[in-house]
């Protein structure tokens, strides 16, 4: 069958955007490279080639003058008999790639290869935006080469890429507690300790324990707050006593304004394009400067400062925070390397700190799909105080939309599974959806409420949860295809779970054709086989009715 969705090959929309003290612009528009054959632009400020073999899309840009060059777009265009129902998703900040999909056809564009640019797919109508950055200095007449972007049809939602059982660390983690924190700084020990306490007395453990905001002040990572001084080494023993890996989130890049860092070492700091150091408000109460990585110094000082929390403080895991300002455009000490290759190469000089064997998570990244230097990823956490079923569907098709382009090992969102009477969700429908689709989408569990307080039958919940939990983990998902906002969304976890979702206000209809689900998921590497009557069904028309926000799960 002739797929109906296809890319306008007749032309595509070029913008490169230069210059350090002013953004100037150059657009052009001009016709897709023959396959085989490049197509070169003239700019005025250099030479774009363009060139496509088989699936693969690549480029090179040759400079006429000097210049910083910050970004080359290139928009594409979709052709489709139904237009109308072109769905694309990935378009959010970190997607290593779109799926444009209209209901019966599916293409997909992803990055290619380890990143030295940083690559955003951004949707513009029925259109995409494939946008390169470099943020560097380009001397007169030398060339740059732009990551190589497949370009193919795809028959189902998931790419390939690292899986679970593709990442060994310490403990197999599958569940995760976050400390609760305060307005201005993280649980204070005798929270913490009381935490403990509970889980020792009621056996309820977790794979990992993460501290976050035990320090003052970023950069100064050698200050505790006043009542960890002295006994973070002790709180580490006695987590790791009960078979839990501490770990600590912190931002290694980060230096506060006020902080000693800043005042002994001015010459550590990215600088922008006035002179003075980069500046990056987090709040209105907290701003940082960015540390230089491609100075030696400040390699050296996030050596001592990892050797600190491991070889001293006890940590053997760790959550990295603001390693996406990494990427922000500035005067380094090295100018001529793209930004992206400063991100993947600071990951790469953490890892070799840490070793193997420590756990490593980062969060608001680009979701790196090639390469095992992390063991986990985040998305950024939802910010949002609102949790009605319209917020909560919302964060559903997020959640999906981030796994149905990378199989890349996750962290659950932080603290996003509903425990049974948590007064913050006040629709109970898209409530108990969320959490039967966090427990098939499989990826580390987190929680982060303090438990001296929570009921008896929350309490029954999460011993239940927990042990779910790990069978679910050690499961793959796989979707039927891409996900679509207004239609039911079907999940298979390869543990032998499928799901059907409703993410509508209203009811809807969905018909499962047995047979089809069973070459679809069983026969593309699930782990058991669909059985007649294992279900209460035959293997013919499933025919369901999922009430608003509501949900469906079948185990075969």
């Amino acid at each position: 069958m002739v797929s109906s969705l296809k890319l306008d090959r007749g032309q595509i929309r070029l913008k490169i955007t230069y210059g350090s003290d002013t953004r100037k612009i150059n657009s052009i528009r001009g016709r897709w490279p023959g396959s085989g054959q490049s197509s070169r632009y003239d700019l005025s400020v250099g030479t774009l080639e363009m060139s496509s073999s088989k699936e693969i899309f690549s480029g090179f840009f040759q400079s006429s003058e000097e210049l910083y060059l910050r970004t080359i777009e290139m928009r594409i265009f979709a052709g489709s008999q139904s237009l109308e129902n072109l769905q694309i998703n990935g378009a959010f900040p970190g997607s290593p790639g779109v799926s444009l999909s209209n209901g019966s056809s599916v293409i997909k564009l992803k990055r290619n290869k380890k990143i030295k640019q940083y690559i955003q797919f951004i949707k513009k109508g029925k259109s995409v935006i494939i946008r390169w950055e470099f943020n560097c200095f380009l001397p007169e007449a030398e060339s740059i080469s732009l990551d190589p972007i497949k370009i193919y049809p795809a028959a189902a939602g998931l790419q390939p890429g690292p899986r679970k059982s593709d990442i060994t660390t310490p403990g197999n983690p599958e569940t995760l507690w976050i400390t609760p924190s305060e307005a201005s700084r993280g649980i204070r020990v005798k929270d913490l300790e009381d935490n403990l306490s509970w889980m020792e007395l009621e056996r309820i453990f977790f794979s990992i324990i993460r501290l976050e905001r035990i320090h003052i002040k970023a950069g100064d990572w050698d200050t505790l707050h006043t009542d960890y001084r002295g006994k973070i080494g002790f709180i580490n023993r006695r987590i790791e006593h009960n078979g839990m890996i501490p770990a600590l989130s912190f931002e290694p890049f980060y230096a506060e304004i006020n902080s000693d860092l800043v005042r002994l070492h001015p010459e550590w700091l990215v600088r922008d394009f006035k002179e003075g150091p980069l500046t990056v408000t987090l709040s209105r109460q907290r701003k940082v400067h960015i540390l230089d990585f491609t100075q030696e110094p400040v390699r050296n000082f996030i050596e001592q400062t990892f050797n600190l929390f491991t070889k001293q403080w006890g940590f053997r895991g760790f959550h990295l925070l603001g390693m996406k300002e990494l990427l922000l455009p500035g005067y380094r000490s090295d100018n001529r390397t793209e930004g992206g290759a400063v991100f993947f190469q600071a990951l790469k000089f953490i890892r070799s700190l840490v070793g193997q064997n420590c756990f490593l998570s980062a969060e608001g990244i680009p979701l790196l799909t090639e390469d095992k230097l992390l063991n986990m990823v985040a998305p950024p956490p939802d910010e949002s105080k609102k949790k009605s079923g319209k917020e909560m569907a919302k964060r559903m098709f997020r959640l999906l939309e981030t796994r149905s382009l990378t199989n890349y090992p996750w962290i659950m969102d932080t603290g996003c599974y509903p425990l049974l009477s948590d007064p913050k969700f006040k629709c109970p429908q898209a409530e108990e959806s969320l959490r039967q689709m966090i427990l098939l989408s499989g990826g580390i569990l987190s929680l982060n409420q303090s438990f001296t307080s929570i009921s008896e039958e929350q309490k029954e919940e999460l011993k239940q949860l927990i042990s779910s939990y790990k069978k679910f983990s050690q499961g793959n998902l796989q979707q039927r295809s891409c996900p679509v906002s207004k239609e039911p969304l079907v999940l298979f976890n390869s543990r032998g779970y499928l799901g059907a979702f409703n993410l509508q206000g209203r009811k809807q209809k969905l018909n499962l054709n047995m047979e089809s689900v069973k070459i679809e998921f069983y026969n593309r590497g699930g782990d058991s086989s669909i059985q007649e009557g294992r279900t209460g069904m035959k293997t013919g028309e499933l025919e369901l009715i999922l009430p608003a926000l509501g949900s469906r799960i079948f185990k075969f």
